[in-house]
């Protein structure tokens, strides 16, 4: 993440948990898909597996807390229909 890295104070509580879970998971595997399934059984629980909506307004609230320039936020990769992708 390097120079871009923005701290995460900028996150409400409520959104802070699962968010730096998501980034979390997502940057354990880097340059690697992680599906939608995995981030929501991961994150939420295994009855979660198929809430995709979660992880789309999470990841809509993460990415221009991370970006040096919010209108152009460089991480997590959407990959749609499978998962995210995180490149370092």
């Amino acid at each position: 993440m390097g120079q871009d890295f923005v701290p995460f104070q900028r996150l409400g509580d409520h959104d802070a948990t699962a968010s730096l879970s998501l980034l979390e998971v997502v940057t354990r595997h880097p340059g690697k898909l992680v599906t939608g399934k995995a981030l929501l059984q991961e994150v939420w629980s295994p009855a979660h597996g198929t809430e995709t909506n979660y992880l789309r307004v999470h990841m809509a609230q993460l990415r221009p807390k991370l970006a040096a320039e919010p209108s152009r936020p460089p991480h997590p990769i959407t990959e749609p229909g499978l998962g995210y992708r995180f490149e370092p």
